[in-house]
């Protein structure tokens, strides 16, 4: 049976937040297959989750033995959609386990997709976020004449606000660390990107910028990314890390990787001016 969107789930442990996304994919989302790749939770996780995630008609469990960080682990799922052509989907989605989503998400997403072929990903409004994702920043960068803001409102009943007032309406996304950007918590692609631009950088072991680097690679690939307006999604942040990391290490890590990206791209600045 062929679906239109792949959808990948990297869970490690936190069965409570696992569970909880399943469901609200399951209730609000239609022509989808649901990758679970499990990052190398126990037996008795995977046991917890196992009964919402055989609720997906179509569904691909993919489970390590290990522990391999959020880069690795979402591509082992690309790896294993784009070797599987059982069911052929037009565009891949990569989504954290601590979101939650909501009526029309998925179509509001694919629409962006489906309407402007040089869109290479597209992400959602969210909860709280410091970048044009985050619904606060979004209305200060748009202009938004809302009189009342959001934050009486559930997530469904933001959900529904947005939907009403922006439709199938999308911004490109503005310039993040030198191209424009959209974090991974929730996000489609279309299913050529990997195949032309690859995976993502490994060098970013278990995640923080890895994202940066990828939309960079798009961009230079000749991709955009975007918002979806109308789609709006509730993103509990950075549970795992939280839950697996002190803060110090969190700090550490970030800054390693903020490193290397500059390095990354200094290299690739200075190669790409010595052809003009």
């Amino acid at each position: 049976m062929a679906a239109k969107v792949d959808l990948i789930v990297l869970t490690y442990g936190q069965e409570d937040y696992t569970i909880r996304c399943f469901d609200t994919i399951l209730e609000h989302s239609s022509d989808y297959r649901l990758v679970w790749v499990d990052n190398g939770s126990s037996s008795q996780s995977r046991k917890k989750v196992m009964k919402s995630f055989l609720k997906h008609e179509k569904r691909l469990p993919i489970w390590s033995n290990e522990n391999l960080g959020f880069v690795q682990g979402i591509n082992l799922g690309v790896d294993m959609i784009l070797k599987n052509q059982q069911i052929e989907a037009e565009y891949i989605g990569v989504l954290n386990n601590d979101i939650e989503l909501t009526p029309s998400w998925l179509d509001k997403m694919t629409s962006v997709l489906d309407r402007n072929k040089s869109v290479g990903a597209v992400g959602p409004v969210s909860s709280a976020a410091s970048s044009i994702q985050g619904w606060e920043e979004l209305f200060k960068r748009i202009e938004v004449p809302f009189s009342d803001s959001l934050h009486d409102f559930d997530t469904n009943e933001r959900a529904e606000i947005m939907d009403n007032k922006f439709g199938d309406q999308y911004v490109e996304a503005p310039m993040g660390i030198s191209c424009p950007m959209i974090a991974f918590f929730c996000t489609l692609f279309r299913k050529e990107v990997f195949k032309k631009i690859g995976r993502l950088d490994t060098a970013y072991g278990v995640g923080y910028g890895d994202d940066d680097d990828f939309c960079r690679r798009m961009y230079d690939g000749g991709y955009r990314v975007a918002v979806a307006l109308g789609s709006y999604v509730f993103h509990n942040h950075r549970t795992t890390f939280s839950a697996n990391y002190e803060s110090d290490v969190v700090r550490s890590i970030r800054r390693k990787n903020k490193a290397f990206y500059d390095k990354k791209f200094a290299r690739a600045n200075r190669i790409e001016r010595s052809k003009l």
